[in-house]
């Protein structure tokens, strides 16, 4: 009898864990966003559609006072001290500077408890050609080699 009523309300328990669950992590808009902008994986794409997203949801923005990097050697409280929204101890919802986050405990201690997370990941390769491609590194290595070297 204990079987038959586990297996009659297992699929209901199961059902109501993953329903709220569900809801909070997918069906909810995110308005906490940190992502980790990173060179040639097209993260501007993504930069300039969480820009549109807090503009059209009235977010606040992480902004660099001048340039758009933050910790550029590596994310620190001195990074950020200085900045104009940390000083007004204004709490931002969305992050997406270019950024290098060596110690995440600190860029959690800035941003929203609930934050999301995310960042776009490239194969290493395909990140060297484009590289080399948008540098023009042939002719950059002309005078060592004393012609246009190939990728290959």
């Amino acid at each position: 009898m204990r079987r038959k009523i586990f297996l009659l309300f297992s699929p209901l328990v199961i059902w109501l864990f993953w329903e709220q669950n569900y809801q909070f992590y997918f069906n909810l808009p995110k308005t906490k966003v940190a992502f980790l902008k990173t060179h040639k994986t097209a993260s501007t794409t993504i930069q300039n559609i969480l820009f549109r997203y807090a503009y059209k949801n009235n977010l606040t923005l992480v902004l660099n006072d001048s340039g758009n990097y933050i910790g550029a050697n590596g994310f620190s409280l001195e990074s950020v001290e200085n900045t104009t929204w940390y000083r007004a101890k204004i709490q931002p919802d969305v992050f997406c500077l270019h950024s290098v986050w060596s110690n995440m405990t600190t860029v959690k201690s800035i941003l929203h408890p609930n934050s999301v997370y995310f960042t776009i990941l490239r194969d290493p390769i395909d990140v060297f050609e484009s590289l080399w491609t948008y540098f023009d590194c042939s002719l950059h290595l002309m005078p060592v080699f004393g012609r246009k070297v190939s990728i290959e």
